[in-house]
């Protein structure tokens, strides 16, 4: 079964220090069966590998072999026309309290009904009461 994948979680793969058994088991699930992701969801990559370079936790020499691990992992994300996005996003984040980003990733979980990979605890509250399955590591 497919995985909606958050940043979070992406990240998780290619920064050493946020490594977690949670994350391997998401990366093996996407690379096994596929993931999808959101519009919003390269951009917000690319600000935490930003982020991690500027405060020392990845080195920029390393971002080659960070972005190619990404680039290596099957994912999708589906076409939105960017005004059906803003709505769909902005309906997400007014009904479940999340940042427009955030819920971007509920709204596409829900939609597809697929389960969601977070470690993001405001975002996992959200799905749960949405009634969206969380991603469970076997």
């Amino acid at each position: 079964m497919s995985v909606v994948v958050d940043a979070s979680v992406a990240l998780d793969w290619v920064l050493e220090l946020e490594r977690s058994d949670y994350g391997a088991s998401v990366l093996a699930q996407v690379c096994a069966e596929g993931g999808r992701v959101p519009a919003i969801w390269p951009a917000e990559v690319a600000n935490g590998l930003l982020t991690a370079v500027r405060k020392k936790r990845l080195k920029a020499a390393d971002l080659p072999k960070a972005l190619a691990l990404l680039e290596s992992v099957p994912l999708e994300s589906p076409a939105v026309a960017p005004h059906s996005g803003v709505r769909r996003w902005l309906a997400a984040g007014e009904s479940s309290g999340l940042s427009a980003y955030d819920a971007a990733y509920l709204e596409l979980a829900q939609r597809e009904s697929l389960p969601l990979a977070t470690h993001d605890a405001a975002l996992r509250k959200a799905a749960v009461k949405a009634g969206v399955e969380l991603f469970a590591a076997p």
